[in-house]
């Protein structure tokens, strides 16, 4: 037999997520961001697409669903790319019972303005409105008017309550505030944030009885504690407090980062996140995430331990599309085009110092009067090592480069040379910065084994922060792997 409803019971199935459906509290909550935090719209630069399905059984031939989508976009500034905010649109369906006896469904839409506050530190501030519709089935409710001493059960008798309508809509507010640190590779260290919903306290009572929805509080948190260029690991806390219920989940998120450029696998760079922890109601948390560069993958599972525990466990699926808006890098300060060693170019600081120089450095006597100081000009040279990614060795054919080099040095003791690495864009910025000045250094000692005075020469690594080319294929990546040289007085 179904088990008994009686309309003045539906507040006590909040537990469940039904009558709260528009803030349901996911396991997992950060790609449920409309309905956990709506500043968290503008916390990223990529646009993206998630399907969210969650799944619990309530008793013996009972379940509750969520199915949630959401999509968001980033506002982004037009000159170099930094998030100025985001806006976002959810649709929820919360369904309880195989008949669908109660079902919760809406639209809500968010916008949020991200706050510069240092370099990797930021404030995002988010508003929320949403219009949900609840409606129930009036055929799957028995009450105790319905049971005879003598004959039991009577489907056909009256239940004994009055029902005004079966199907009521109401809109919500909501608002949130939320403060995130990320690293030179936009990953989040640290984030914190609070968020409230149903603010108006919207009316949902089915019967002429007012019922209204009291305000939701929510907070959430994470920490890296230990990170490096492989590995973030921290705990992570949700919480959130409404209809006079509150409801936790604690755990810890292990994040390993990974690149792969090998066209021929199907896995490339990205990460891959591990979870596990405690939430309300005595259950056990366990989950895995898969990010890669178009899509997030991620699987969770709720676990009873406890007596107090809803039987049955819980799945939770999340499929992301996304599309991620790098932040534009300064304009690379092209030096020059392809020049060999036998090619000569001068580069002053200011048009106005701009003459025909020779390679001495003497302008034309027309401008004796704009005399060029040194250091006003230079020779510019770009050389392809051919680095693999991560490498640093010299071939043969840089070798030959370097001897030649060494050799218009030695005929020039009056200059000096900065050697300049470059990487391409895979990894984070501060293994990129570590191995272009590593590829500058291995120049470096190699000129000073051909006997370069070291006080002459200068090594500079300067990562991946003036690419040559996009970093948009494997070709033009390898090209952005060079060194650059300039030869000044």
């Amino acid at each position: 037999m179904k088990k008994l409803y009686i309309l003045s019971a539906l507040a006590a199935l909040t537990f469940t997520g039904i009558l709260k459906a528009q803030t349901t509290d996911y396991t997992q909550y950060d790609k449920s961001t409309l309905m956990t935090n709506p500043a968290g719209v503008a916390a990223r630069s990529e646009a993206r697409i998630t399907a969210q399905y969650r799944g619990l059984e309530l008793v013996a031939g009972d379940q509750a669903t969520s199915m949630l989508l959401t999509g968001i976009y980033p506002l982004l500034s037009k000159d170099k790319g930094q998030r100025k905010g985001g806006i976002g649109l959810a649709f929820l369906r919360d369904v309880q019972g195989q008949n669908e006896s109660i079902v919760v469904q809406g639209l809500s839409a968010a916008y949020a303005y991200n706050l510069s506050l240092t370099a990797n530190q930021y404030l995002c501030f988010g508003m929320q409105g949403g219009y949900f519709q609840q409606k129930i089935s009036t055929s799957d409710i028995s009450t105790g008017n319905q049971w005879t001493n003598l004959g039991g059960y009577d489907p056909n008798a009256p239940t004994g309550e009055s029902f005004d309508r079966e199907r009521t809509g109401y809109m919500t507010l909501g608002a949130g505030l939320n403060w995130y640190k990320e690293d030179e590779s936009e990953r989040h260290t640290a984030s914190f944030g609070i968020s409230a919903f149903h603010l108006n306290q919207p009316d949902i009572s089915f019967t002429s009885a007012e019922s209204k929805l009291t305000p939701q509080y929510k907070a959430q948190g994470y920490m890296a504690l230990l990170k490096n260029q492989d590995w973030h690991i921290g705990p992570e806390v949700y919480y959130s407090y409404g209809f006079g219920l509150h409801f936790y989940q604690a755990g810890a998120v292990a994040r390993k980062y990974f690149n792969n450029r090998n066209p021929f696998d199907m896995i490339k760079d990205g990460h891959i996140a591990f979870k596990a922890g405690y939430r309300e109601a005595q259950y056990a948390i366990v989950g895995i995430a898969l990010q890669q560069p178009g899509f997030d993958l991620g699987l969770s599972y709720d676990i009873g331990v406890g007596n107090e525990a809803i039987p049955g466990n819980a799945i939770e699926v999340t499929l992301s599309l996304r599309k991620l808006f790098k932040k534009k890098s300064a304009p690379a300060q092209v030096r020059d085009t392809e020049y060999t060693l036998g090619d000569v170019k001068d580069f002053f600081k200011d048009e106005a110092d701009k003459g025909d120089a020779n390679v001495d450095g003497d302008t034309n006597a027309d401008k004796d009067d704009q005399p060029v100081k040194s250091g006003d000009y230079n020779l510019a040279l770009r050389k392809d090592f051919k680095f693999g990614f991560n490498e640093t060795n010299l071939n043969e054919e840089a070798k030959a480069y370097l001897d030649e080099l060494a050799s218009l040095l030695e005929t020039h003791p009056g200059t000096q040379l900065e050697v300049i690495g470059h990487t391409d864009d895979v990894g984070s910025v501060s293994a990129n910065k570590k191995i272009s000045i590593k590829r500058a250094e291995v120049v470096v000692e190699y000129l000073v084994a051909k006997g370069i005075d070291s006080k002459r020469l200068k090594a500079t690594g300067k990562g991946t922060s003036e690419p040559l080319v996009d970093n948009n294929t494997e070709e033009n990546r390898a090209k952005n792997r060079r060194v650059e040289f300039v030869i000044y007085e």
